[in-house]
């Protein structure tokens, strides 16, 4: 019997946007799905929008789950009270603002299966309004080195581009924070398991159409939310007796994210707030998914120059 798979949705205001993620998950090639969604006090027409799409799918009355929570909690235990529901042997977190390629799941479990590996990742697109572009995954030669590289930035630490076998969240802690939840979980699943691949495809699409995402808000906020979820990973780094090993890596990421978050302006205010010891250049030169231009671009934040890094990025667009 083909194994079951289990989609998570957090649902919180995404009545324009949830219909063309409902299609892509409802319509995937891989039948052997059970849908779980949390809506997470949405104060809109979200769950309405879900319960009318997903009348047209009687087939799936039986594998559809809709867990309400009373009081908005956040992304992180939205995603938790999906997982205590679940029953896949596989897990994936789905954003409900995003959609899938229609053979996304299949491409992803019948590859786990033929490499025998506890975690698969792909590459994704991301869409904005007139466009979109393809974000590839760098190269990673195994577990640990998928480990370093998504604490320090150089892969993406995101949970709906992975499809991860259910032992792995084994003992899962799921944060209460709203910014940075995603590397938090992923440092844990991959601490579970002992086996990763990749499919070099692209196979979901990021809408970043959002205007009301947390990474757009101020620099006060984004320093706090950035400085909460950076302690709660170096707490687990210290439990696992592995930061000392990590420390390069914890700091790289802390500025790669950081950078990203600010736009490369005020950084070193910031990370004098963060984590000054991550305020370094070298680390910022040492990043494998950046290129040079990139690198010269940021490294103005160092000279003081912030304002030029904001210039440039809207001159040149989306550099990361």
């Amino acid at each position: 019997m083909e194994k079951l798979v289990s989609i998570i949705v957090p649902i919180y205001c995404v009545e324009d946007s949830i219909e063309k993620c409902l299609y892509s998950l409802f319509n995937q090639t891989y039948k052997n799905i059970e849908y779980i969604f949390v809506n997470d006090a949405s104060p809109d027409g979200s769950v309405s929008k879900l319960q009318k799409i997903a009348g047209y799918y009687p087939e799936k009355k039986h594998l559809i789950k809709i867990i309400q929570h009373e009081r908005n909690l956040g992304l992180g235990i939205a995603r938790q009270s999906g997982f205590y529901e679940s029953m896949g042997d596989y897990i994936i977190h789905i954003d409900s603002d995003d959609w899938c390629e229609l053979d996304m799941i299949e491409i992803l479990i019948r590859t786990a299966e033929i490499k025998n590996v506890d975690i698969v990742t792909c590459n994704y697109f991301v869409n904005y309004r007139k466009y979109e572009i393809v974000k590839r995954n760098i190269n990673f030669s195994n577990i640990d080195d998928f480990f370093k590289k998504i604490l320090s930035d150089e892969l993406p630490a995101i949970v709906w581009n992975k499809l991860v076998k259910r032992k792995c969240y084994q003992n899962i802690v799921f944060p209460k924070f709203n910014l940075g939840e995603d590397l938090f979980v992923t440092l844990q699943l991959i601490r579970n398991a002992s086996s990763v691949c990749r499919v070099d495809q692209a196979l979901i699409h990021y809408n970043q159409e959002n205007t009301n995402s947390i990474t757009k808000g101020d620099q006060k906020n984004l320093s706090n939310e950035i400085k909460l979820y950076c302690e709660a990973v170096k707490s687990l780094l210290i439990s696992w007796d592995c930061f000392e090993d990590n420390k390069a890596n914890y700091y790289t990421g802390i500025l790669s994210r950081t950078l990203v978050m600010t736009n490369g302006y005020h950084v070193k205010d910031a990370l004098k707030y963060i984590e000054p010891k991550a305020y370094n250049i070298f680390y910022l030169w040492k990043l494998q998914n950046r290129s040079p231009f990139k690198k010269i671009v940021y490294s103005l934040s160092f000279i003081g120059l912030d304002s030029s890094v904001v210039l440039l990025k809207k001159i040149f667009s989306k550099v990361k």
